[in-house]
């Protein structure tokens, strides 16, 4: 492969993990911003589970779909989440659960539950981590390759 073919693809690959490492810890935070900005405002009202549905895929947690059902100032709104998948086997369709929602947004809204986006922050920060950590090993390499070249030949 051509040198300049081998640097298009570090570059490439480059790019591309910056923009999953981006794009994974700003949905963290967003989930966690809303998640709080919920528990902050207090406000709770009853939600009635419409559908909900267990997964198990083989690559990342286990997590149960939910459509829910909640009513706030005579406006009936359907939201759907993500919960542990306990949740799966503890209730089924049609049983009453509560619901946080924001005052100032009713649409803004959340099962009170488990969280499953706890998930999605760990893999976030695991993913910090490992790119934190390769990126130290190949400044560590470099500077090896470097004092290896600059390194007087004996003779």
């Amino acid at each position: 492969m051509k040198n300049w073919a081998l640097g298009t693809l570090v570059i490439g690959s480059v790019l591309f993990m910056i923009a999953a490492i981006v794009y994974v810890n700003v949905s963290a935070v967003r989930y966690v911003l809303r998640d709080r900005a919920l528990r902050h405002a207090n406000a709770e009202t009853a939600a009635e589970v419409l559908t909900l549905e267990a997964h198990y895929p083989v690559r990342s947690g286990n997590y149960c779909e939910v459509d829910f059902a909640y009513t706030v100032d005579g406006v009936t709104r359907q939201k759907n989440t993500r919960v542990g998948v306990d949740f799966c086997l503890i209730f089924s369709q049609g049983s009453q659960v509560t619901a946080r929602y924001l005052p100032h947004d009713p649409q803004v809204a959340d099962l009170i539950w488990g969280g499953y986006y706890d998930v999605e922050l760990f893999a976030a920060a695991l993913l910090d981590v490992g790119v934190v950590w390769m990126i130290v090993k190949i400044i560590r390499d470099s500077r090896k390759e470097q004092a290896a070249r600059s390194a007087p030949v004996e003779e």
